[in-house]
């Protein structure tokens, strides 16, 4: 079931452009109900915080004490890309689910 949750949550995954900048960043919440996780929010967390600590999800720094945290990955230049984007996601994502670091 985590499996699944982490493949649904870097699926639904927004990408920033230019160097992590947040303007494209959601909050867990945002993320879970894109991508159908909502009523599994206790998976959903554990699923995203892997990808988190795997380094394939960023997160924003919390400017106040009421601001969530804003989630998003960073997309590769196109003159560095060798594949097309659900390809490196996919490849990236069965690294971290094989239990290697990517």
């Amino acid at each position: 079931m985590l499996q699944a949750a982490q493949e649904k949550l870097f699926e639904h995954m927004p990408q920033s452009e230019n160097d992590g900048q947040e303007n494209e960043a959601i909050t867990a919440r945002e993320l879970f109900k894109k991508a159908g996780l909502s009523e599994m929010e206790s998976t959903a967390k554990n699923a995203l915080q892997q990808l988190v600590s795997a380094g394939l999800v960023q997160r924003t720094i919390r400017e106040g004490r009421n601001k969530p945290l804003r989630y998003f990955t960073v997309s590769v230049p196109r003159e560095k890309q060798a594949g097309s984007k659900n390809k490196r996601k996919n490849e990236a994502l069965l690294t971290v689910l094989a239990g290697e670091k990517p």
